[in-house]
């Protein structure tokens, strides 16, 4: 047994983790090559288009969007880019090096020639300038020259040719940056038509600003100190081809590129309508926008791959069954979502593309997979994975929306739910109803919110049929689905517990006291197992089939005996090898007829490795007396039947149900205290003697078994029951007659 604290089992422990991932890398394999596939088949719809056109002549038919898609003009995207490159105005950096040493260099001369350093001078100068400057009658002027020369500087001297290339290259301004002699940004716009100062002109600048300086001063002193500043001179201001590079690149790379934004829907091309080159164009855009990425597809395998990862964690952790099953379930699963993605491919390209429909929705087969799963393993947590695992791979095709996303959802739930209310194939006609309203409801409100309602009478028709087409699929290939692989299923139980089956057949006319004693305890296991949430109809199949191995020899049974006793001419050994053989052979007529593995893990374990404790204390008693002959000792394993203990809540319910029926047949006078004694005492046996360990059962789980055993039998033996209040009111009568 487990109390209620205890973990439940990991997926990579219910299933081999190689189970896991190859599903996983399948699946969204699959869903990547689908994606693909229906992405160059729609670029081949709009290539297929551009062959039949021709610019100035009229379309032949409507052109709309198959797809929500943003396509980028590369062609207007490059030429907005190029033009944001070309709008950048070449850059002229300012050197600092150039300019420190010219008016280091002036400086020093200044300094010389105030010390009277001649010497010094005309090393800077030469000979023919120093004698100017010893002549000179106003010493003030060296000043004049510092000032102009810092203006100069300030101000910038260029290359003439390079101030020459940039006119030639179109431009009338240029950027100046890094100007160390501005406060603010260190960064202007020039105009080159104003006039920069450059080694042609720097001559007229300088007289310019002497005459502005001093409008008196005589001209061989503006000569003077002209050919003093020609001196000291150089550019200060060169071209920064690598800072206007980086600025070219960086415009280019701020423009957003031009997208196209087109709806499923949209009309690109109406027919009877003069084709222009644009629209060639954009169909020409929309050819290569749907190509096959193989850096997308990787990417969108990596997403997939995570999520169907975790989907199927959570599928076979949250689903019941054995591991050979759980296998079963996944391969299963992946197969049938890969082929209903092969049929999506076939719906799209060969159906919806050609009548241009626009809500593809409900010809998408997102049905089939979840209600099948569903009905197949007979839990829903089957059908919503499944459901999530085929939503998921849509959203990753070219003609959906998110939308899809929770449409596919909406869809595989309302089935997965709607199989709850029906048990038998017959009911699947009320089932294939149900879901056509269901999903009609759906698409109603889908449709609403993408505001197409032209398209709604076809998207009820594509439901209709989708749903049509998954109901006869499920009642087609179910039957040999739960054959192949013995499942449980809804119906096969049904089949199992209600037709004419030849094992109970059998059964009933070979042992009718087996029989009897067999419905007896399969409805004690349904109550038992509805009470604390079990699967009722694997209790009660197994109940009724849980001993069908007495049909060899009915007559070693005390249920089918009337008055002899064929083991009073048996030892207790041979007594309790045919007692065990019944459930050897139970188990084999079980497989041989293709009961599930539940029903036959039931017939073959449900007295578990208990001792067949009548025969064996039989054998003790004999040897006492001396009546076994040679044998020394009585072993317990003699006795002992070769099965496992349980191992499913079902399986525990039935061997405790099948004990208490028994024991319940030999109570006299029967009353609900002697079966609550009964109840506990055979329970508690099978605890003590650990049969229920493995049973998944809790504590909370027997009470509430044995209070509806308790139940059921007082309701059987109704007529019989002589109750405690009767028996003292039916005293005190006596009593006061007396």
């Amino acid at each position: 047994m487990k109390n209620k604290s205890a973990l439940h089992k990991t997926a990579f422990q219910k299933v081999p983790v190689y189970v896991v991932f190859l599903c996983v890398f399948l699946l969204s394999a699959s869903s990547v090559v689908l994606a693909g596939l229906l992405k160059v088949n729609t670029g081949a719809e709009y290539r297929r288009y551009i062959v039949s056109l021709k610019p100035g002549h009229l379309a032949e038919e409507n052109i709309i969007a198959k797809t929500n898609v943003d396509v980028i003009d590369e062609e207007v995207t490059a030429e907005n880019r190029k033009a944001a490159g070309e709008a950048v105005l070449p850059v002229f950096s300012y050197s600092m090096e150039s300019t420190v040493r010219m008016i280091n260099g002036y400086d020093s001369v200044r300094q010389a020639y105030i010390a009277g350093d001649y010497d010094a001078v005309e090393a800077a100068l030469g000979h023919e300038l120093r004698e100017r400057l010893e002549n000179l009658t106003n010493r003030t002027i060296l000043s004049s020259v510092y000032e102009i020369l810092l203006y100069i500087c300030r101000t910038g001297y260029f290359e003439a040719s390079e101030v020459a290339q940039a006119f030639a290259d179109g431009y009338s301004a240029i950027t100046v940056t890094n100007n160390f002699f501005d406060d603010g940004q260190g960064e202007a716009e020039v105009d080159l038509d104003s006039g920069v100062i450059t080694t042609l002109t720097v001559t007229s600048y300088i007289i310019d600003l002497l005459n502005t300086y001093a409008g008196n001063m005589e001209m061989r002193d503006v000569y003077l100190i002209r050919d003093i500043l020609l001196v000291f001179l150089e550019p200060n201001v060169h071209y920064d081809d690598l800072l206007f590079a980086e600025r070219v690149q960086k415009a280019m790379d701020a423009v957003e590129p031009t997208v196209i934004h087109f709806n499923r829907g949209d009309m690109i091309l109406e027919r009877d309508t003069v084709v222009t080159e644009h629209q060639i164009h954009i169909l020409s855009l929309l050819g290569n926008q749907t190509a096959l990425s193989i850096e997308e597809s990787i990417s969108d395998f990596v997403f997939l791959f995570a999520i169907i990862l975790l989907l199927m964690i959570i599928f076979v952790s949250n689903t019941n069954g054995d591991r050979k099953r759980l296998c079963i379930y996944c391969y299963s699963m992946t197969v049938l979502i890969m082929l209903s993605m092969l049929a999506t491919y076939f719906n799209v390209t060969y159906s919806l593309f050609r009548y241009n429909v626009v809500f593809i929705e409900p010809f998408l087969p997102v049905l089939f997979v979840p209600v099948f799963m569903t009905m197949a393993t007979g839990q829903k947590i089957t059908g919503i994975v499944s459901s999530l695992i085929i939503s998921t791979a849509t959203l990753f095709l070219p003609d959906t929306s998110i939308l899809t996303f929770f449409y596919s959802v909406a869809c595989g739930s309302a089935g997965v739910f709607l199989v709850r209310f029906f048990n038998r194939r017959l009911d699947s006609f009320f089932q294939w109803v149900t879901n056509i309203l269901a999903i009609c409801a759906i698409d109603a409100f889908f449709i609403f919110r993408e505001g197409g309602f032209e398209f709604i009478l076809i998207s009820f028709m594509g439901s209709a049929v989708n749903v049509t087409v998954a109901i006869l699929l499920i009642l087609i290939l179910l039957p040999f689905y739960e054959k192949i692989f013995k499942l449980p299923t809804k119906f096969r139980l049904n089949e199992l517990a209600f037709s004419e089956n030849p094992l109970l057949k059998r059964l009933e006319q070979a042992a009718p006291g087996t029989y009897s004693h067999s419905k007896n305890v399969a409805d004690l296991a349904r109550n038992a197992a509805v009470a604390i949430g079990a699967d009722e109809m694997i209790a009660y199949v197994g109940g009724l089939y849980h001993d069908i191995g007495k049909t060899e020899h009915p007559e070693y049974f005390v249920e089918n005996q009337a008055g002899e006793n064929r083991h009073d001419d048996l030892n207790p050994n041979m007594s309790a090898s045919i007692i065990k053989n019944h459930v050897r052979a139970g188990a084999q007529r079980g497989r041989e007829a293709g009961l599930p593995s539940e029903i036959v893990d039931i017939i073959a374990n449900h007295h578990g490795n208990d001792v067949i404790s009548y025969f064996y204390y039989e054998a003790k008693k004999d040897l006492e007396n001396n009546e076994m002959g040679h044998n020394s000792e009585v072993r317990s394993e003699d006795f002992r039947y070769q099965a496992q203990i349980p191992s499913s809540r079902e399986c525990a319910i039935v061997m405790i149900c099948d004990g208490i029926e028994a024991a319940a047949r030999t109570i006299n006078a029967p009353t609900p205290a002697k079966f609550a004694k009964l109840i506990n005492q055979i329970i508690l046996s099978k605890i003590e003697r650990g049969q229920l360990n493995d049973s998944k059962l809790t504590l909370e789980d027997i009470d509430t078994i044995s209070k509806s055993i308790l139940k059921t039998l007082s309701a059987q033996y109704h007529s019989r029951i002589e109750y405690p209040d009767e028996n003292k009111d039916k005293e005190k009568e006596k009593e006061k007659k007396e």
